[in-house]
């Protein structure tokens, strides 16, 4: 039997081939998508990850975009249900598209982007168990927080998925 947790991360395997060809954006997510952000955001804190990542999901197809915003909130989710590896593709495609059209003030000022500091914080916090708790409890809103993976299988996933990655950049 399958867990929501293994869904999410079939769920956003599929969805990364699928906004291959989308439209990318720096810009402020349209105003309509306030509420269901909000609704995702709260899911989230209740540890209802598939119904998060659902909405945030449906806000990219609804839009036809991926909007770097909606990418950094959806990583939060996906990170905070184990999926560390996906997690990290979608937050690269957020810093992607930051860093396309950073803003003036931390362009000005040579300040990290937030996508710079989850990408290293995360890099950070999976050297030990006890720092990977601290990390996807701030991500994840919730005080409770507890892992919902396995530790080394969500580490291994991310070291295998960053070899990966470094091959294909050589």
């Amino acid at each position: 039997m399958r867990t929501a947790a293994q869904d999410i991360g079939m769920t956003i395997r599929g969805f990364l081939h699928e906004i291959a060809g989308f439209p990318e954006s720096n810009n402020d997510v349209p105003l309509w998508m306030d509420d269901y952000i909000s609704r995702a955001v709260q899911l989230k804190r209740n540890r209802n990850y598939e119904d998060a990542v659902k909405i945030y999901i449906d806000l990219v197809r609804t839009s036809g975009t991926v909007y770097a915003s909606l990418m950094i909130s959806l990583y939060k989710t996906v990170a905070s249900a184990g999926y560390l590896a996906e997690g990290l593709r979608l937050l690269e495609i957020g810093k992607r598209i930051y860093d396309s059209n950073p803003s003036e003030l931390t362009a000005l000022y040579g300040l990290p982007s937030n996508y710079d500091f989850h990408l290293h914080s995360l890099l950070q916090a999976v050297h030990s168990r006890s720092e990977l708790i601290a990390y996807l409890k701030a991500i994840s809103g919730n005080l409770k927080y507890q892992l919902e993976r396995d530790y080394v299988t969500m580490v291994t996933e991310l070291v295998h998925y960053l070899e990966l990655r470094n091959c294909v950049k050589h």
